[in-house]
């Protein structure tokens, strides 16, 4: 699951309020996609290596204080979650395959030793 949140620094804390589900990958839909449109040009050809820092991205789209949160245990029978706010994500794009890389920051986890504010890196094949 993805969602965008909006990002509030207060004097206790960070505050994250909820705005939407949404996409990470997909031609029409996706962050991903969208934010790559404004940094990459018509003439980089395959293989192309890029990078996307989200907070970056939301700023120069005009959406501030805004990030993607990743329950990286979407479906769970036991209903145990895993909240990351995506930092980064790198790729490699050639031929239909893109191998990205994920840079998340902890928010939340149920699991023990708890994770809360740990950095993970998460690699994904994507077929697109």
């Amino acid at each position: 699951m993805y969602a965008l949140f909006k990002k509030n620094e207060e004097l206790k804390g960070v505050r994250y309020q909820f705005l939407e589900e949404t996409s990470l990958f997909g031609c029409k839909s996706g962050y991903l996609p969208w934010f790559l449109k404004n940094q990459l040009s018509a003439a980089q050809s395959e293989p192309l290596k890029w990078h996307v820092n989200m907070e970056r991205s939301f700023k120069n789209a005009g959406q501030n204080n805004q990030v993607l949160i990743i329950n990286l245990k979407p479906n769970r029978k036991d209903r145990k979650i895993s909240l990351y706010e995506l930092m980064d994500v790198w790729g490699s794009s050639h031929n239909g395959w893109t191998p990205v890389m994920f840079h998340l920051r902890g928010l939340f986890s149920d699991e023990k030793p708890p994770q809360n504010k740990s950095f993970v890196f998460e690699i994904l094949h994507l077929n697109v």
